[in-house]
């Protein structure tokens, strides 16, 4: 499963914002469906500049394969064309599931499910996958950071659900994909971050003002780690890698072929490592530290 949502936001540029989850769920393999962050799949695709499309459901790869290859082909193509998919493989375990975007001047987001096909028309908002993200994704969206910009709270609501093993089929790396009438379809560099779980906080009176800090107690893990987001560009403006500086380690899918399992990148000491392996070894344009 998974949870994809997208909204044409209310601004003057038209702003149109699709987020995923990575988490793959293997069920006969609970082991390697905890690895979240070490075998993650890419469940957005960048068509072209002006169309995305997002794969929801069990087994991807056949879906993203397909609609990698619907590159080139008009909005209208590419709807029936999911359309047709979506029920051709009605009954085959695989992922069936579509959520389309178009940007500015004219934004508008489709939705395929069963083989029918809903569009944005009446809602600026449509979503795929796991219902109980959706509830999850609704009740932090609505309760938390209302003065922030919509964008924003998007985001926010998106990294809590995925943060947590709340939802069990949905984790790993957030991907958030932004076009407008005057930028295209790309992925954004956003970072996040995973803090020690266990923490333990002191009150202390300093020169007449209450201070609060925390603190790692003895024996508790405290691992922390940071997770940036490097999109590809110029000629590879699908490809998309995500890095965690602390091991030196970066896992990216490449533009051609987003539907195969991560390139595992290893030593890597600084971002201008990550651009120049992915340029000299796979031929993908990541932007320069």
């Amino acid at each position: 499963m998974t949870f994809v949502i997208a909204e044409i936001l209310s601004d003057a540029a038209g702003r149109l914002t699709m987020l995923a989850d990575t988490k793959l769920t293997n069920e006969v393999d609970e082991v390697a469906t905890r690895h979240i962050y070490t075998q993650p799949c890419l469940k957005i695709v960048i068509i072209d500049d002006d169309i995305t499309v997002a794969v929801a459901g069990n087994n991807p790869e056949t879906a993203l394969r397909f609609v990698t290859s619907l590159r080139g082909q008009a909005i209208s193509q590419i709807i029936e064309s999911l359309r047709r998919y979506s029920i051709d493989h009605a009954s085959r375990d695989v992922s069936k599931s579509f959520l389309i975007a178009k940007r500015a001047p004219n934004p508008k987001l489709w939705r395929i499910v069963g083989g029918a096909v809903d569009d944005s028309s009446s809602l600026p908002r449509l979503w795929i996958g796991d219902r109980a993200a959706f509830s999850a994704f609704q009740s932090q969206h609505q309760s938390a950071l209302l003065d922030k910009p919509a964008e924003f709270r998007l985001v926010a609501a998106m990294q809590a659900i995925t943060a947590f093993d709340d939802i069990p089929t949905v984790g790993g790396y957030v991907t958030r994909v932004t076009g407008d009438g005057m930028h295209p379809f790309r992925f954004y560099g956003d970072q996040t971050g995973m803090a020690p779980w266990l923490t333990e906080g002191t009150i202390a009176e300093q020169n007449g003002r209450t201070a609060l800090t925390f603190s790692v107690p003895p024996g508790a893990d405290s691992t922390r780690h940071s997770r940036i987001a490097v999109p590809g560009h110029g000629r590879t403006p699908g490809a998309l890698a995500f890095v965690i500086p602390e091991i030196g380690t970066a896992w990216m899918w490449t533009h051609e072929t987003p539907w195969l399992p991560p390139i595992k990148l290893s030593g890597l000491r600084a971002m201008a490592d990550l651009v120049r392996v992915a340029s000299n070894d796979y031929g993908q344009v990541l932007p320069p530290d």
